[in-house]
């Protein structure tokens, strides 16, 4: 006979619902997500189109700072490095952009109307870039709410604490991934709307649809596929009038796993922006009918994909890069081409329909500049 060491049997009762285990996720991610400041490296390309061609592009390489899950998306910093191309062959309603930037700012003109010649061609500019920040700029995309896992943990997150009021979660299979298993789960809509709460946009009343995909033995987040579909009256009516779909915010974001903690590796985010309004009035069907009106000139697809390479998380490192990167996040002011930074530096690749509408864009915009 021989006296062993006590033994422990621990019991952990393993979610049966898809959403019980979309909360065990969520309460996973302080275990799952890097719970030390750590840099990456990534490709941006910005692209907004027409139904028929291609109007903006946008390539740049950005680093990402973060710090641990735990402390919310406050401390979160981008700064875009260096461009790659920058072509922008927009026709924007100007007036109409500084008319809503000045009245997000408390400042509307006494008569109601704003007129071009009472208006500089740099507000004009200041106004763009913010409308343009405001829809696709990088601090929305990664401090707010699109943000879904990153930022769960803060006030009013679409996957926070009610996240089941506003998305259900059902469990459509098990895959393997690699060796190891994978939930997939199927996003359906909750007992609420979902909204965004964008200053001065109404984005609110949408419906979710979509697939998230959460590793098995510890539950961490590999991928989630994730769409706003209008649902509520009002935000049908907008979106069919504005931009003639009800798919208005489609995201993908995949993981990755290093060193035992999940990194974000690409993201994926397209919505309709709003570029001329034309008439608004309430007659506004007979003013579309009439000759030379162009629906597809009001409002363009804007796509903006991320491609994460480098992780650093040496503490010194870090902390250097921290202290010399001037933390600008604003893809939207061209940078001189630096062809040296370029050789070597990951890039994503364009499919054949794109690599021949970019020519086309690239050869517009020189004969434009000439």
């Amino acid at each position: 006979m021989a006296s062993l060491d006590e033994v422990v049997i621990v019991a952990d009762n393993r979610p049966k619902t898809g959403n019980e285990i979309m909360v065990r996720a969520i309460e996973e991610l302080p275990n799952t997500l890097p719970d030390a400041p750590y840099l990456q490296k990534g490709f941006l390309r910005h692209k907004e189109r027409n139904r028929r061609e291609y109007k903006w592009l946008i390539e740049a390489a950005i680093t990402l700072y973060d710090t641990e899950y735990g402390a919310g998306a406050k401390n979160l910093k981008i700064n875009v490095d260096e461009t790659r191309k920058s072509y922008d062959l927009r026709d924007v309603d100007s007036l109409f952009t500084y008319s809503a930037y000045l009245k997000s700012i408390g400042r509307s003109p006494r008569s109601g109307v704003v007129s071009r010649r009472s208006v500089t061609k740099s507000a004009l500019v200041d106004a763009i870039k913010w409308n343009d920040s405001r829809v696709n700029g990088m601090d929305n995309l990664f401090k707010g709410k699109l943000n879904l896992v990153r930022n769960s943990g803060a006030v009013g997150a679409l996957f926070g604490k009610n996240m089941l009021e506003k998305h259900q979660f059902d469990l459509d299979t098990i895959l393997v991934d690699n060796g190891r298993k994978l939930y997939k789960l199927k996003i359906s809509k909750g007992v609420d709307y979902v909204g965004l709460n964008t200053p001065n946009i109404y984005n609110e009343g949408f419906e979710p649809n979509g697939w998230v995909y959460v590793y098995y033995d510890n539950y961490a987040i590999k991928k989630v596929e994730y769409v706003l579909v209008a649902a509520s009256d009002i935000q049908k009516r907008r979106s069919k009038s504005l931009f003639a779909t009800q798919t208005i915010h489609k995201l993908v974001q995949t993981y990755w796993e290093y060193d035992g903690k999940m990194y974000p590796t690409y993201f994926y985010y397209e919505t309709p922006k709003l570029v001329n309004t034309g008439d608004r009035s309430s007659d506004r069907s007979r003013t579309e009918a009439e000759p030379g009106f162009d629906k597809d000139a009001q409002y363009y697809y804007t796509v903006q994909e991320i491609l994460f390479s480098d992780i650093i998380n040496d503490p010194e490192l870090v902390e250097q890069e921290l202290k010399e990167n001037q933390w600008a996040a604003d893809i939207f002011s061209p940078k001189p081409y630096n062809a040296e930074f370029w050789k070597n530096y990951n890039v994503l690749l364009e499919s054949e329909e794109e690599e021949k509408l970019i020519m086309d864009l690239s050869k517009r915009a020189t004969l434009f500049k000439e």
